[in-house]
């Protein structure tokens, strides 16, 4: 293998590597926002409907 050809091998490794990290990133912060966005909404409801019980029973 030339020394080229290890050179472009690295950086297509370098390449899928910060894909995947930037994949894994973006995957989390959406996980985060949808969890914090639930929370977020089932205050809403409770506090426009007065309770909890009526959420608990929908969703739950």
């Amino acid at each position: 293998m030339s020394e080229e050809q290890q050179r472009r091998l690295f950086e297509d490794l370098g390449a899928a590597l910060a894909f995947v990290l930037i994949c894994c990133t973006i995957f989390v912060a959406v996980a985060y926002i949808l969890k914090h966005m639930e929370t977020v909404f089932r205050r809403v409801y409770e506090s426009l409907t007065g309770g909890a019980v009526l959420y608990r029973e929908m969703f739950v």
